[in-house]
């Protein structure tokens, strides 16, 4: 069926007439011909973190309150307590060094 305006196209090629659950043989190059070689060893990785309690987290950096207290008050100086007074925690388990 063709729509005006539009060529004619050709039909569809047969469908192949093979057996399509053949698959040939492989190819031998000598040697043993039963020697089949061993499977790669199967390597587990495991991620670990530098989380000194549960070895799975991150740790990461935070504020405490009173370092943000003494940046307000006492500012030029309470800068340096604000960096002083950080606080490593842990994304996996939340421990606190």
């Amino acid at each position: 069926m063709s729509y005006p305006g539009q060529p004619n196209y050709c039909p569809p090629p047969p469908p192949y007439g093979g057996n399509p659950g053949y698959c040939p043989p492989p190819p031998q190059f000598g040697g043993n011909p039963g020697y089949c070689p061993p499977p790669p060893p199967t390597v587990i990785m495991q991620a670990t973190g530098n989380c000194p309690s549960c070895r799975m987290g991150f740790l990461s950096s935070h504020v405490t309150c009173l370092g943000v207290f003494c940046a307000i008050v006492l500012f030029p100086i309470g800068l340096i307590c604000l960096f002083a007074m950080q606080e490593q925690r842990c994304s996996h388990c939340g421990f606190c060094s």
